[in-house]
């Protein structure tokens, strides 16, 4: 199947709008033909109209039906080319939610997620203040795909994505890192408030129970924190601190923050 990229939908509402404005256009101008057209016809029988009262009625009726006619076919010209346009920026709207969000939990994808990192980063360069990073991954999640199955897993990250969101401030970011692992990103905040704030989304997530028709399901999560300081732009070396902790918390028991 194929997908339609963003230039290529503009480029058809461009087309689109084009062909719409010539085709009314021509509507336009056939009516002021059919009008010139019926109102010489109209003078050429004056002297017959006195004589014949049914010429004057049947031009007159021509006249009507040829004004009807041609305003019918603009009214539905109009609301295709509306209906068109508008399924057009539905699907580049579609285009633009794919191309910055996860499709499964709403969350940022990975790459946006790095893009809004970078310029935070800048921006704590110039205003000198740090940004906490914190990763979270499932515990056992795969012992949930295979007890249940991808479904269900699938109904547990978004859970999972809802109660993380709940526990973050307005102007913190949040991003689906990988299949069972979700980075987040804390402007303005330290090491110990990052782990403050990882603390609090272990307990609600642990504390949270997933409902799925006859099953209750209950998670855990384990966390890594680091931070990234305001004299250095190498946020890289902050993520790949996040993994190492959260390798740690693996190892010491799960169901912690590192």
């Amino acid at each position: 199947m194929k997908i339609f990229k963003e230039n290529d939908i503009k480029t058809s509402i461009k087309c689109l709008t084009l062909f719409f404005i010539i085709l009314s256009m021509l509507l336009i101008g056939l009516s002021i033909f059919l009008f010139l057209q019926t109102r010489s016809v109209i003078s050429g029988s004056e002297s017959l109209n006195s004589s014949i009262p049914q010429i004057s009625t049947m031009i007159n009726n021509i006249f009507l039906l040829n004004i009807i006619t041609t305003t019918s076919l603009a009214a539905i010209m109009i609301f295709l080319y509306f209906l068109i346009r508008s399924y057009a920026k539905s699907k580049l709207a579609d285009i633009k939610e794919a191309a910055f969000f996860d499709p499964l939990t709403s969350l940022l994808n990975k790459k946006s997620f790095l893009n809004a990192l970078f310029l935070e980063v800048r921006r704590g360069a110039r205003n000198n203040f740090n940004i906490a990073l914190i990763l979270g991954n499932i515990d056992d999640f795969s012992v949930i795909n295979s007890r249940f199955n991808n479904d269900i897993g699938d109904i547990v990250l978004k859970d999972i994505s809802s109660v993380i969101k709940t526990a973050l401030r307005r102007h913190d970011q949040v991003c689906r890192w990988r299949a069972d692992e979700f980075m987040i990103m804390l402007p303005e905040t330290s090491l110990t408030g990052a782990q403050t704030a990882a603390e609090k989304i272990r307990k609600l997530i642990e504390d949270h129970v997933i409902k799925i028709k006859n099953n209750e399901i209950k998670v855990t999560m384990s966390f890594g924190t680091s931070v990234i300081t305001a004299n250095s732009l190498k946020f890289s070396e902050a993520i790949d601190r996040t993994e190492i902790q959260i390798q740690l918390a693996k190892k010491t028991g799960k169901n912690r923050v590192k």
